[in-house]
């Protein structure tokens, strides 16, 4: 106590109580010459000095603002897990970079604020925008992956570890469904009444026309067949005339020539004499007319078949206003805290065309998040799949197999019947032929004992064939019907105990195929949203892997990868990490000449003004793996948190 710097001493009565050592030790403080906190400074504050590109590496702008107002040789700025974000745009939930004209330093770390507000907010009070849990990503998040990958569950475990909302697209966008459903069938409703106005008036005019014309050809015809019956009366009673005239004497030939042009004056019959038809009396018809009403409630049963199909725009305008919603409650409930994020997209935009609607309208996520089946052809979610509708795929394909098994029976019964057809008239041939030639020997007086005993011991041979043959199945049996019984009248069956498979694949058919086209037609699609997305961000999705994971797995992973750049990263230790040493020891001229030789004779990979790590000079992976202190080489370097 007595060597220490007197001014720098403060002597306080132990048997105090702590409250007034408390007031004395602040009084006396207050007499010091002391900065009563640590004062942010700007790093880029000479006017003169050359700005720096916004399009600068950040690797190179952090060697270059870690030089800059250096408090001390050696003592360069480092790099804080912000990196080039800015610390009040991440705070107020906006993920911004920063601009190197607006870097300031604070405690040992460099900071790169986006603009000269920002950058007035922090150098007044930094320590809001660095206290935990910042850095932390603001949670603009939309979670992709095929069917069943689990979208839905990480939404809500991501949720809950940010303190997010979840917006499902397909629970927001109801009301517009429902509405523009009425909408739709209300329009097809008035269309299908109109329709079937028209249609009913032109039916009931077209049958009052075919009425009308039948009507006026059946009294055209009436009125010819009147006008034919006189005048054939008129030719017979000429006829009569004739005769009698004829009787008394010929006539000459100027009188036949007149009779003859009578006869065809009498024999050409008067042409009726047609009316102009009346035109139909107008039809009235309304919506409340019976075959009406019929029709619309048809149309009306094909309508509500229809689905509802809503542009991208709408979806979009919806989303927007959910996360507005959103933003509105996190600044009501927190002033404080973040003005932006909290909300996570569950499989939202999922078409190219939302996507493109998204970016014109400038709603785009920080994060995309890209749940992947990196197993052999998808299997992994296709047991999945499978394992969810297995009651529902075995019950179809089980009645599927017993059809083709049905189907199958019956044609080979079919098969065999004609079979046997063709095997008895064969058999009736040869008989007949045989009969034909015993006749024929008999006839020429041949001895045929031989050949009946060959025909009694076929026959024999014949009928015991047909006593060890089964019975036939008849069509529409099973063939387990015709098993015989054993003594006590059970039925005799062989149980088969099935192998347990954990996870099986779903078996071939139609349930399966709707499956696999379902899955490959989200494949294409993706592949060309992930085209999307990276051409207008410049930044490619996060793929998360499956690999048979749990929930809990797969946000760890994801969660991971969220926070992945607001983490300390190492880095290779090159040339550049060398000439910023010698450049500092370059600086640190002003020691003892005694410390310079002794520098001089140690090895220079192992000296006290190396940045070294906690490890010193050793391997760090071999301290952990193995447990063993090696000493690293020194050209295999990396830089953590600015040590070597």
């Amino acid at each position: 106590m007595a060597d220490h710097d007197q001014q720098y001493l403060v002597e306080l009565d132990a048997n105090q109580h702590p409250n007034i050592l408390f007031k004395q030790l602040m009084s006396r403080l207050s007499c010091f010459v002391l900065r009563p906190a640590a004062v942010p400074t700007r790093l880029m504050n000479d006017p003169e000095e050359e700005e720096l590109p916004e399009e600068i590496d950040t690797d190179e702008l952090m060697r270059t603002l870690g030089a800059k107002e250096m408090v001390a040789p050696r003592f360069r700025w480092r790099r804080s897990k912000w990196l080039r974000n800015c610390p009040v745009a991440l705070h107020e939930g906006n993920m911004i970079p920063g601009k190197p004209e607006f870097a300031v330093s604070f405690l040992d770390k460099m900071y790169v604020l986006s603009s000269a507000e920002a950058m007035d907010k922090f150098l007044k009070n930094p320590r809001p925008y660095l206290l935990p849990p910042q850095p932390r990503p603001p949670c603009k998040i939309t979670i992709q992956g095929p069917p069943l990958s689990g979208k839905t569950t990480l939404c809500h475990l991501l949720a809950q570890k940010y303190g997010a909302q979840v917006l499902d697209i397909n629970t927001l966008i109801k009301p517009r469904m429902e509405e523009e459903r009425k909408t739709q069938l209300q329009r097809a409703k008035e269309e299908s009444t109109e329709n079937a106005i028209i249609t009913i008036k032109q039916k009931i005019k077209d049958e009052i026309e075919a009425a009308a014309k039948e009507a006026e050809q059946q009294e055209t015809n009436s009125e010819i067949e009147e006008t034919v019956a006189e005048t054939d009366a008129d030719l017979e009673k000429t006829e009569d005339e004739e005769t009698d005239q004829e009787k008394d004497k010929e006539p000459v030939d100027g009188e036949n020539e007149d009779k003859a042009e009578k006869d065809e004056v009498i024999k050409e019959p008067s042409e009726p004499t047609t009316k102009a038809p009346t035109p139909p009396p107008p039809v009235e018809v309304d919506d409340k007319h019976p075959e009406v009403i019929a029709l619309v409630e048809a149309a009306m049963v094909e309508a509500e078949k229809m689905p509802v199909v809503l542009p991208p725009e709408v979806y979009i305008e919806i989303m927007e206003e959910a996360i507005k919603n959103v933003e509105k409650d996190l600044r009501k409930n927190g002033e404080d805290g973040p003005m932006n994020g909290g909300w996570i997209l569950d499989n939202f935009p999922c078409t190219r065309d939302q996507w493109g609607v998204a970016f014109d309208k400038g709603l785009i996520p920080d994060d995309v998040i890209y749940l992947k089946d990196n197993s052999e052809e998808g299997k992994f979610l296709t047991k999945r799949w499978y394992k969810l509708n297995q009651t529902e795929i075995d019950a179809k394909h089980q009645l599927r197999v017993q059809e083709e098994a049905r189907v199958k029976a019956k044609a080979e019964e079919e098969a065999r019947i004609k079979a046997e057809e063709e095997r008895l008239a064969n058999e009736e041939a040869i008989r007949q032929a045989k009969e034909e030639e015993r006749q024929r020997r008999l006839e020429e007086g041949e001895d045929l004992s031989d050949v009946d005993v060959e025909k009694v011991t076929a026959d024999e041979d014949d009928r015991q064939g047909d006593q060890a043959k089964p019975p036939p199945i008849r069509e529409g049996e099973r063939p387990e019907d015709t098993q015989t019984e054993d003594g006590d009248g059970a039925e005799s069956t062989i149980e088969v105990i099935p192998e347990k498979i954990e996870d099986p694949l779903p078996p071939e058919g139609p349930e399966y195929d709707a499956y696999k086209i379902k899955r490959k037609d989200y494949d294409t699609e993706w592949a060309t949203c992930s085209a999307l997305i990276t051409g207008n961000t410049g930044a490619e999705p996060v793929i998360i892997e499956l690999d048979a994971k749990k929930e809990e797995g797969v946000m760890f992973d994801t969660a991971r990868q969220l926070e992945l750049p607001y983490q300390y990263a190492a880095w290779e230790y090159s040339g550049m990490d060398i000439d910023e040493e010698e450049e500092d020891l370059e600086a640190d001229l002003n020691e003892e000449e005694e410390a310079e030789e002794e520098e001089e004779s140690e090895d220079p990979n192992r000296s006290k003004k190396k940045p070294l790590g906690d490890v010193n000079y050793y391997c760090p992976v071999a301290l952990k793996e193995n447990g063993v202190l090696y000493p690293g080489n020194p050209e295999i370097g990396a830089k953590y948190r600015e040590k070597v």
